[in-house]
């Protein structure tokens, strides 16, 4: 069993996580989120490939009703750029892609560039995102959904404050 002391919040969890990682990705999957049908048959597919990061497309659902929602969009746009070749398209998906879910990271990526994510109560993922992205020497992107991130109401992704 891993612990990690609330206080680290989401970002500490995580680092204790790659801590003990083992082979050659990692995937990220957030407590309240899943991975779709066939997400697995989809992340074999790429388990052989020689990219430093490939990115997978989002889709989002509301946690009580599973209907729907819109969380998903900005990052499957960034990855459809990218099949576009969108101008800068490539640099957005490294630099604006700003979750860790939704795409596989070499493990060795991470480890050689000490890469972590902050121990902050919110936005800990950001950095870690930009990080990986900057310093993967290539990346590429699949055409298809593997997670779903869903919306609650009282997290802070919903919570508005001063």
């Amino acid at each position: 069993m891993i612990y990690s002391f609330p206080s680290r919040g989401a970002g500490g969890a995580r680092n204790e996580g790659l801590l003990i990682a083992k082979g050659t990705w990692v995937l990220f999957l957030d407590a309240d989120d899943f991975f779709v049908k066939n997400a697995f048959s989809c992340l074999e597919q790429v388990i052989n490939y020689s990219e430093d990061i490939v990115y997978f497309k989002m889709s989002s659902c509301y946690s009580d009703t599973l209907e729907k929602a819109d969380r998903g969009v900005f990052y499957c746009n960034l990855v459809c750029s990218f099949f576009k070749k969108e101008q800068n398209a490539e640099l957005k998906l490294r630099h604006c892609h700003s979750s860790p879910c939704a795409k596989l990271i070499k493990l060795n990526l991470i480890r050689k560039n000490n890469i972590l994510f902050d121990e902050v109560i919110a936005s800990n993922d950001v950095m870690f995102s930009l990080k990986v992205g900057h310093y993967a020497k290539s990346i590429t992107c699949l055409d298809n959904f593997v997670y779903c991130a869903t919306i609650s109401e009282g997290t802070l992704t919903k919570t508005i404050s001063k």
